[in-house]
C-alpha cells in the first residue's frame, strides 16, 4: 500500500481549511447593525421659577424610546407638555427615555419661591382705655409687611405703635412676597372713658330750707351724686332735697375702669323770716288732723279731719292754734273757715256751725235725720291756717285739740279725741 506524499497531504488540508474559512467560495451573510440609542433633544419646564403651591408644565423632545419623568409625573410623549402638579419646594425633574438601544436621561429644575408666612401678630395690650395707645408686633417671613388703619410698613419682630385710639379697632397685617399675600388680624378693645357734658343746678342760689334740682348730661358710664342724692340718669333732673346751707354737689360717672367728676354749688341765702308752714301728721288711727298736700301751699296749711274705721252721722270739734303766729282762714274756694266734706246736711235748716274765738276754732256738722250713715275713714271736714308775716324761722306754732264729740250710726253723741300733729314756721 502506498502512502501519499506528506507534503502533498499538507497542501490538500491547507486548501480545505482555506475554503472553509472563506465560506466555501460562495457569497456569505454580512455582520448585523446594532439598534440606535435613545436621544433627548430637549427637556424644559415652561416656567423655571414659580410660587409655592403653583404648578408648571414639562416638555421633553426625544426619539428611539419611551419617556417617563420622576416625582410622580409618569409616562410622557415626545413634544407633549405634562403638568408638574402643585409644588411646595424646589424640585429637579429627570426625564428618562428607554429604548432597545439603551437609556438616556436629562434633568431640569423648577425653583419654588416660598409663600409669605405670618407666625404671629398681636397687640401688647388687647384692651386699653379711650385715647390711649398700644403696640403691634408681627413675626413673618418671605415678604414685606404693612398694617392698616394708618400704621403702615412694619418689620418682622419689631413693635410699632397703634397711635391713640378712640374706639375698638381691628388691625390687619398683610405680608406680600413672591406674588402672594397673606394676612392676619388682631383687635384692640377700647374702653370708652366716661364723659360729663354738663352738670348744673336749676337754681344756683335759693333760700334756706328750699330745694332745687340737679341735672347731669353724661355718657359712657353710670352716674351718682353725693350728699344723699344717689344714682342719676343722664339728662334727668333730680331734687337736692331741702338745703340749710350752701352745698357743693359732685356728679361722679363711673365707666369701664375709669371715672369722671363734675361739681355744682347751690348757694343758700340764710333765711331769718319764715315763709313756710311745715306740718307733721300725727301717728293715729282714730280721729286726726292730716295735711292736705294738694290744697296746701308754702304759707297756707290745709288740714282734713279724718275719722277711724266705722260709720257715723256727724262730728263736732274745738282746736286751738297760736294766733300770734298763724290765723284761721277759709279753705280754698270755701266761704267759711270750716268746710263740710262728707256729711249730708240736707236742705233747709242745717246742723252746721263755725265759730272762732281767739286761738280757738269750733266746727260742727251733723247729717239730716234719716240720712244714711257715712264712712268715717275719709276726709270729713276741712280747716285752714295762714302764716303771719314776720315770724322768725324755725318758730314752733302751738296747736292742740280741746274737745269734741261724734254722733254714731245709732245712739246718742259720744266724746272723741282728735290727734293733732306738730307745726313749725320755717
Amino acid at each position: 500500500m502506498r502512502f501519499p506524499n506528506p507534503i502533498t497531504s499538507i497542501c490538500i488540508i491547507s486548501m480545505i481549511l482555506s475554503l472553509a474559512c472563506s465560506g466555501g467560495g460562495g457569497g456569505g451573510t454580512p455582520a448585523s447593525t446594532p439598534p440606535p440609542a435613545p436621544v433627548i433633544s430637549s427637556f424644559v419646564a415652561a416656567q423655571g421659577t414659580i410660587a409655592q403651591g403653583a404648578s408648571t408644565t414639562l416638555t421633553g423632545v426625544f426619539t428611539n424610546g419611551t419617556g417617563s419623568i420622576n416625582s410622580g409625573v409618569g409616562g410622557v410623549q415626545s413634544g407633549v407638555a405634562v403638568s408638574t402638579g402643585t409644588l411646595q419646594a424646589t424640585t429637579t425633574f429627570v426625564l428618562s427615555v428607554t429604548g432597545s438601544g439603551g437609556t438616556a436621561s436629562f434633568s431640569t429644575t423648577v425653583t419654588i419661591l416660598p409663600n409669605p408666612i405670618i407666625a404671629s401678630f398681636a397687640a401688647a395690650q388687647g384692651t386699653i382705655t379711650q385715647g390711649a395707645s398700644t403696640t403691634l408686633t408681627g413675626v413673618f417671613t418671605n415678604g414685606t409687611g404693612s398694617v392698616n388703619n394708618g400704621v403702615g410698613s412694619v418689620q418682622s419682630g419689631v413693635a410699632i405703635s397703634t397711635g391713640s385710639l378712640s374706639a375698638t379697632t381691628t388691625f390687619i397685617l398683610s405680608v406680600t412676597g413672591n406674588g402672594n399675600t397673606v394676612s392676619s388680624s388682631t383687635t384692640v378693645t377700647v374702653l370708652l372713658i366716661p364723659v360729663i357734658n354738663s352738670f348744673a343746678a336749676a337754681q344756683g342760689t335759693i333760700t334756706q330750707g328750699a330745694s332745687t334740682t340737679l341735672t347731669g348730661v353724661f355718657t359712657n358710664g353710670t352716674g351718682s351724686i353725693n350728699n344723699g342724692v344717689g344714682g342719676v340718669q343722664s339728662g334727668v333732673a333730680v331734687s337736692t332735697g331741702t338745703l340749710q346751707a350752701t352745698t357743693t354737689f359732685i356728679l361722679t360717672v363711673t365707666g369701664s375702669g375709669s371715672t369722671a367728676t363734675s361739681s355744682a354749688t347751690v348757694n343758700i341765702i340764710t333765711k331769718t323770716i319764715a315763709d313756710t308752714l311745715t306740718y307733721v301728721d300725727p301717728v293715729s288711727s282714730g280721729f286726726r288732723l292730716i295735711r292736705n298736700a294738694g290744697l296746701s301751699s308754702a304759707a297756707k296749711l290745709v288740714l282734713d279731719l279724718m275719722g277711724p274705721s266705722g260709720t257715723g252721722q256727724g262730728v263736732a270739734f274745738i282746736v286751738n292754734a297760736d294766733q300770734s303766729k298763724v290765723t284761721w282762714s277759709n279753705p280754698p274756694s270755701i266761704g267759711t273757715m270750716v268746710q263740710n266734706v262728707a256729711f249730708n246736711l240736707g236742705m233747709g235748716t242745717q246742723a252746721f256751725a263755725v265759730k272762732v274765738t281767739g286761738n280757738q276754732l269750733q266746727g260742727a256738722a251733723f247729717q239730716k235725720p234719716g240720712s244714711v250713715a257715712v264712712n268715717l275713714a275719709q276726709p270729713l271736714m276741712r280747716i285752714s291756717l295762714d302764716l303771719k308775716p314776720g315770724i322768725p324761722v324755725n318758730t314752733t306754732v302751738a296747736m292742740s285739740f280741746t274737745a269734741g264729740n261724734q254722733l254714731p250710726s245709732s245712739g246718742g253723741p259720744s266724746n272723741i279725741t282728735v290727734a293733732v300733729g306738730s307745726l313749725v314756721a320755717q
